[in-house]
């Protein structure tokens, strides 16, 4: 089964500059404003804008705007201009909230261990460049700060990775589920139409026979008994007609090469109904069996078919229905309509339940169908389950 890929989204493109617009708000709120806050806001007492402060603008926006690309290497270099400045200037700079983002974003991005080992390593240099900004007072609150919102970043950043991570596993292994569940129905297909061509297979094989045992007779009756000998051959063009009628039911289905499991039984035909219904009743379903129409013969492929068809239907309506199933089969000149009916149980009733799918049996029922030349419906009506098919009539013609 081929999957149909989805149309382009008309809102794609703007979910395309998403990352832009992010990066945007990050340097506005981490660099830009602190900035202007310390050129425009600042008060008495406290400094203003300051070389170091300019100089880390300018160096941390484009970081900010790399740091997806090259998360671990904007954080290298954002780590020694920060530390850098900080120890010449003896004063944070505005680089400081630019340099959670950066370790946020590394630890989101790269795996476990190396975020780890870069993140120590970052942290460990804005460490030591503000404690030597407090006169190497190592132990100061202000030096614990730095400590303190790297390790925030970098735990958040990896659990953000690692929450990235899970949601892939997850969906990989629904589409790999998918996959296997579309190889398993192709399978499935592929041997229920295997088995539909063995049992043709024997059908059109009958008639061959018969066909071959009358040419013969024919041959010998010819010059002594005419009327036997034209009886005979009678018999050989309606056994050919049945041939070709049979075979007609069997485009696009192949006869497997391994037949070693070939069923030696008769075919079942539209005179085993009656035991099918009761071998149902035997085992726990009640059914209410209705026939209408007239009985004329009717090809072996359509009664295996009719056959089949109400065999899964029962056998569905035993799994998922209530105890009981009706079952309708009218015979009309050209058609046999064939309808089986039951009440979902209401364990099955729950929100999204689906009985059609996951069904193996009713692709391979679809497929008798169409391989019949006929049309089926399978699926729940309110709280009912319907299977419907209408059956083209292919006529036997009489031996």
């Amino acid at each position: 089964m081929r999957t149909r890929e989805a149309a382009p989204l008309a809102w794609a493109p703007p979910r395309s500059r998403r990352p832009v617009l992010i990066d945007a708000l990050a340097v506005l709120l981490t660099v830009v404003l602190p900035t202007l806050v310390l050129a425009f806001g600042h008060r008495p007492g406290r400094h203003g804008l300051r070389a170091g402060d300019v100089v880390a603008a300018v160096v941390f926006v484009p970081l900010l705007f790399a740091r997806r690309r090259a998360p671990t290497l904007t954080l290298a270099v954002g780590a020694a201009v920060g530390a850098t400045l900080t120890a010449i200037s003896g004063e944070r700079t505005v680089a400081f909230a630019a340099m959670v983002v950066l370790f946020f974003t590394m630890a989101s991005r790269v795996p476990r261990p190396t975020a780890l080992a870069v993140g120590a390593a970052g942290t460990a240099v804005l460490f030591v460049a503000a404690a030597t900004r407090l006169d190497d007072r190592w132990f100061a609150p202000d030096s614990f700060a730095v400590v303190a919102w790297s390790c925030m970043a970098l735990a958040a950043g990896d659990a953000v990775r690692s929450r990235r991570e899970y949601i892939n596993a997850v969906e990989e292994r629904a589409r790999r589920a998918e996959e296997s569940r579309e190889t398993e129905a192709q399978r499935r297909v592929v041997d229920e139409r295997l088995r539909i061509a063995r049992e043709l297979h024997d059908v059109v094989a009958h008639h061959m026979a018969v066909i071959t045992v009358q040419a013969g007779v024919a041959s010998h009756l010819l010059r002594s008994n005419p009327d036997g000998a034209d009886r005979a051959l009678v018999t050989v063009r309606n056994a050919g007609r049945s041939v070709l009628d049979e075979l007609s039911g069997m485009l696009s289905v192949l006869r497997g090469a391994d037949d070693n499991d070939a069923p030696a039984e008769p075919m079942p035909t539209l005179r085993e109904l009656d035991e099918l219904i009761a071998s149902f009743t035997d085992a726990g379903l009640h059914v209410a069996y209705h026939t209408s129409g007239a009985g004329s013969p009717v090809s072996e492929a359509v009664q295996l078919t009719v056959y089949r068809v109400i065999e899964e239907a029962l056998t569905n309506a035993h799994k998922h229905g209530d105890g009981r199933a009706t079952v309708h089969v009218r015979r009309g000149p050209d058609m046999i309509d064939v309808r089986v009916e039951n009440r979902i149980a209401p364990r099955d009733l729950a929100p999204g339940y689906d009985p059609t799918s996951g069904g193996h049996g009713l692709i391979g029922m679809r497929e008798r169908v169409a391989a019949a030349g006929g049309t089926i419906e399978v699926g729940p009506t309110h709280e009912h389950f319907v299977v419907h098919a209408l059956i083209p009539v292919r006529r036997a013609d009489p031996a």
